[in-house]
Formats: structure tokens, C-alpha cells, sequence
């Protein structure tokens, strides 16, 4: 320490060289006015090589865990000016594994498991900034509660929203990351979403220590509509003759067609009876003859409308179907994820299926959520 003085206004001079504990170091430099050192400070510190299990009775009063191993670098800037205390600091972690949980009144309660795996990159680092300010005459400061509530705060915002993390490390918009959307009643991910799971799995390569779950939803009303729809299609073109691929879409039906008309008659008469149908067309005539409508042609289109929304009403669909396309779209998912260059198959893990309640954008939406690897 240089250059003290009597003078309140003077400034000293500061470097200090230290050690901590056996291979590591500490390195203190700056000035301070030393009567007054609320008055004028600037300080720098650098901490390398800190063996990190020394801080293990911190560890387990603030967080409530053991350091099991790890070393610790810290680049810290502190200002202080008229009381007003304006400070970063630069952690980098390597290597820290977290030991058993112990208990303590004060500790934070976080998953810890789940932020450390989110900032660990794939070299087991962690590169954390931690700006922190106060004001040293406040009778209620603490330093070391500052300090802690910088970490709660960074750990929290990272915790809240772990796919905000995912995002900037593939530079996309982190809203949309946490689902993929599929059309109703289909069980194929859109190219949008494929695109999306790619750029997933690139940052997920990135954070060896996530996992993913994947939970595929079904939405009752719009999956069944989709799914009644293309079943009743399918029956009239094979019924009208027309070769499908397997779960091939034969498109939109054309009521003016005498093909699909005859097709439809006839379904609807192994449904519900020749005599069925007939009352069915009986009552289509005597509806237009009150509308005062031309009388209604045997090839009306707008008969065979009403045959098809008469079917399409009592189209079966069992209540298994949902569930099971539910589970086909998270399996979908997990291909997409770990197909060529892709990810791990053990980093994916898939839940029960859920009922999604509303459509977004007209698709229906199968959740991912990110956890630790165990």
C-alpha cells in the first residue's frame, strides 16, 4: 500500500499477491482514500485456480448443497463513490459438481441442478456475469445479502425461463421453443417445427447436462374432426374405386361427381338402411318445396352435403385413437431430435400424453420442458 496520506482527499495506492489454499491465487490492486473509504474506492480483484470444496461451508449455509469439486476463477470491479457502491464481477466455474443437499434455514430454495445444467457449456464451464449496487449508508446493507440476492435474481430469471438460455445460444426468439405444433390430426411435424427441433438439438449438443421431456397433446374436438373427416373421405373414394396410398389424404370431396354421389348413397345405406335413406331424401324435397326452392334434382350437390354431414356426424372414432396420436407426435419429435447428428437417445424421455384445450395458430401443442440429467 502506497502513497497514505493525512490528507483526507488523498488517494492510496493498492496491490496486494496472495494465495488460496495451495494452487490457488488472489491478486488485489486499486486506490482508496483511506479515513474516508466510502468516500472515493476502486478496487480490482482476481481470483484463479480457487479449489472450489473449500468453499463448501458457503455453499451449504446459502444454497443448502456441499461442493463435491470444481475450481474457481473471479474477476471482480468494485467502485465506490459517495457512498454508492457499483460492482461486476466475471465467474467462471469449471468442473463443479454439486454434493449432497444439507439442510440450512437460509438457504435459497432453486433446483440448482437445473440452473447449473443450464449454464454449463460443453466443456463443463460456467461464465456468469453478476452486476450488483447499493448504498453503503442504508442501515439495512449487507454485502454478502447484496451478493446473494444477485445470485437469486440471475438464478431465478435462468430457472423461470430455462428456454430463454436454449434461445440466445442458437440465436432465435426463446416464445416458441417450448412446443411444437402439429396440424389437427396429424401426426407429422410441420417443416417450420422440424427446423425449430434442429436448431433444439444443436443447443442442446451444447448443454450435455439438460435433458428433454416431451409430452404429446391431442386436442379432442379439433384431432376429432380432422381425424373423422379423412376416415369418411377415405371410404367414399375407396367405395367410389379410387386407389389411396396407405394414409394417403384423397382430398377434398366434389358433391357434383356421380362417383362420390353413388358412393355416399351407398355408405349411407349400410349405415343406417335403404329405407333410412330413402326417408332422408323424402324429407331433402319436401324442405325445398317449403323453401319454395326448384324442385331438388336427383343430383343435387347440396343433397349429397347433407349425406356427408349426416355421416360425418356418426362417424366412430375411439377415444384410444386420441391417446395414441399423442404418443405418435412425441415420438415423432424425438426422431427429429435424434436423427443423423442429432441427440442422444437417453437425453429424450417422453410423458403421458395431455388434452391440449386450445388451438394456437390452428395447430394443436405438444409440450417440451427442460430438466437435469440425472
Amino acid at each position: 500500500i502506497s502513497g497514505l496520506s493525512t490528507d483526507p482527499k488523498s488517494l492510496a495506492g493498492m496491490k496486494l499477491d496472495g494465495r488460496v489454499d495451495e494452487y490457488g491465487t488472489a491478486k488485489i490492486d486499486g486506490s482508496l482514500n483511506p479515513f474516508d473509504p466510502k468516500a472515493n474506492t476502486e478496487i480490482k480483484l482476481a481470483f484463479r485456480n480457487v479449489e472450489m470444496t473449500s468453499l463448501t461451508p458457503y455453499s451449504a449455509r446459502f444454497a443448502g448443497y456441499r461442493i463435491a469439486s470444481g475450481k474457481l476463477s473471479v474477476d471482480v470491479q468494485y467502485k465506490i463513490k459517495d457512498s454508492k457502491l457499483a460492482g461486476d464481477h466475471r465467474i467462471i466455474m469449471d468442473q463443479l459438481t454439486l454434493g449432497e443437499r444439507m439442510e440450512s434455514q437460509g438457504a435459497m430454495n432453486l433446483p440448482l441442478d437445473l440452473a447449473l445444467a443450464l449454464l454449463k457449456d460443453a466443456d463443463g464451464k460456467i461464465d456468469l456475469g453478476l452486476p450488483v449496487s447499493g448504498d453503503l449508508d442504508t442501515p439495512q446493507f449487507s454485502y454478502g445479502q447484496v451478493i446473494l440476492k444477485a445470485i437469486v435474481n440471475v438464478l431465478t430469471k435462468i430457472i423461470t425461463a430455462p428456454f430463454a438460455i436454449i434461445g440466445r445460444l442458437i440465436g432465435v426468439e426463446s416464445q416458441n421453443l417450448d412446443s411444437v405444433g402439429f396440424e389437427p390430426g396429424s401426426v407429422t411435424v410441420p417443416p417450420p417445427e422440424r427446423e425449430k427441433l434442429k436448431q433444439m438439438a444443436e443447443a442442446l449438443k451444447k448443454r450435455p447436462n439438460l435433458k428433454l421431456e416431451i409430452q404429446g397433446s391431442f386436442n379432442a374436438k379439433a384431432d376429432g374432426d380432422a381425424m373423422k373427416s379423412l376416415n369418411l373421405r377415405r371410404s367414399i373414394a375407396a367405395q367410389a374405386g379410387i386407389q389411396l396410398k396407405p394414409e394417403e389424404d384423397p382430398g377434398p370431396l366434389d358433391f357434383a361427381d356421380l362417383k362420390s354421389q353413388k358412393a355416399l348413397e351407398t355408405i349411407y345405406r349400410e349405415r343406417f338402411s335403404p329405407d333410412a335413406f330413402r326417408e332422408f331424401r323424402k324429407q331433402h324435397k319436401e324442405s325445398a318445396a317449403e323453401k319454395k326452392q326448384p324442385q331438388a334434382k336427383e343430383a343435387d350437390p347440396e343433397f349429397y352435403q347433407k349425406i356427408y354431414d349426416k355421416l360425418f356426424e356418426t362417424e366412430p372414432l375411439e377415444d384410444a385413437t386420441m391417446t395414441e396420436t399423442a404418443r405418435q407426435r412425441a415420438a415423432a419429435i424425438g426422431l427429429e431430435l435424434t436423427g443423423p447428428g442429432g441427440l442422444e437417445a437417453s437425453r429424450i424421455s417422453a410423458l403421458e400424453p395431455a388434452a391440449a384445450q386450445d388451438l394456437t395458430d390452428g395447430m394443436v401443442l405438444s409440450k417440451l420442458t427442460l430438466g437435469a440429467a440425472k
